[in-house]
């Protein structure tokens, strides 16, 4: 996020604080990233592998829908 006062790690923490019921997946190049986001979000790493990444967004859907029955 370019020029922006808030980081997507600094994004994740408030989401996670202000919209708890509301899931994230924080993605990065960066291997510090994935050590911030360990208590903020889901984290894929990039380069994106489509496979990981559409079992990522499935197991999320899964949840949700288990969460709302």
């Amino acid at each position: 996020m370019p020029g922006a006062a808030m980081d997507g790690v600094g994004l994740s923490r408030w989401i996670s604080e202000h919209r708890p019921g509301l899931r994230v997946i924080l993605t990065s190049g960066h291997g510090h990233a994935a050590r911030a986001a360990q208590a903020a979000a889901d984290f894929l790493a990039k380069p994106y592998r489509v496979m990981e990444t559409v079992l990522r967004i499935r197991a999320l859907l899964n949840d949700a829908l288990q969460n709302d029955e």
